[in-house]
């Protein structure tokens, strides 16, 4: 197989899934690690592509995304899951015990249970993966939020899920997205059904966080969600100058 079909099969994997493992490469070509890594490696130099740890995801500049651009959560959570970490461990440390606090879905969100679940908290929440990390050993008391059940981002929404977020408040909601602008002043969501739930608890907090990797600057969604200068703090990997006061750029 010539490099141009192999970049062009990457290309149709892409377009199919939003992203793509080395793993799975190897077999779909077929070729070496080695071999799809150089490829993935040009195939970022012509801006086809974006790598990512084991893989590679497919190229949003300048587009709008909406649902079909979301990447199964399965898959997301191989996404800069080691920045994900770091900026979870590090938005955790402004938390006190005894706090009430709502976790939003999303594969940004769901790293901070780690460095919750041996804590005196109570966590109201909508992730389902948040939920599978707890056990009869942890410290930290949840409440389920339940509603229509989306298997894409292992998350509750609809009227019920509003209605129970909004049944309770908060000392600190934390939040994720599709995307944020500075520019615009806005972040962003691929779909109203999500949107709709991080307000009612964005709306009923104290306190107001967004975590947001660096792959999230500059990436605009189909539904606008809440303006960058609404948040409190937005911890982020992203650095640049002249950053409004409320992004915090958490260290390597």
């Amino acid at each position: 197989m010539t490099v141009k079909n192999k970049e062009q099969k990457i290309l149709e994997l892409l377009e199919q899934q939003n992203m793509v493992t080395t793993i799975e490469l190897t077999e779909y070509l077929p070729a070496s690690e080695a071999t799809v890594r150089r490829t993935l490696a040009q195939m970022e130099q012509n801006r086809q592509l974006v790598r990512i740890p084991g893989g590679a995801i497919r190229v949003n500049e300048g587009r709008v995304l909406g649902p079909q651009d979301e990447i199964q959560m399965n898959r997301r959570l191989l996404v800069n899951m080691e920045e994900k970490k770091r900026i979870a461990e590090y938005a955790c440390r402004e938390i006190k015990d005894g706090e009430f606090l709502f976790l939003d879905g999303g594969s940004s969100i769901t790293p901070i249970i780690a460095y919750l679940k041996d804590r005196p908290v109570t966590i109201v929440t909508n992730n389902h993966l948040i939920l599978r990390a707890l056990d009869e050993t942890s410290a930290a008391k949840a409440i389920a939020v339940g509603g229509d059940y989306l298997a894409q981002y292992a998350m509750s929404t609809g009227g019920q899920a509003i209605a129970q977020v909004e049944s309770h408040t908060y000392d600190r909601c934390f939040l994720s997205c599709m995307g944020f602008d500075l520019q615009e002043d806005m972040t962003y969501t691929t779909e109203s059904v999500t949107a709709e739930v991080k307000h009612a608890a964005a709306g009923n907090s104290r306190r107001v966080v967004l975590l947001a990797d660096h792959t999230k600057y500059a990436v605009h969604g189909f539904c606008k969600f809440l303006p960058v200068s609404r948040f409190d703090a937005i911890y982020t990997d992203f650095t640049g100058p002249d950053l409004p006061e409320n992004i915090i750029s958490v260290p390597k």
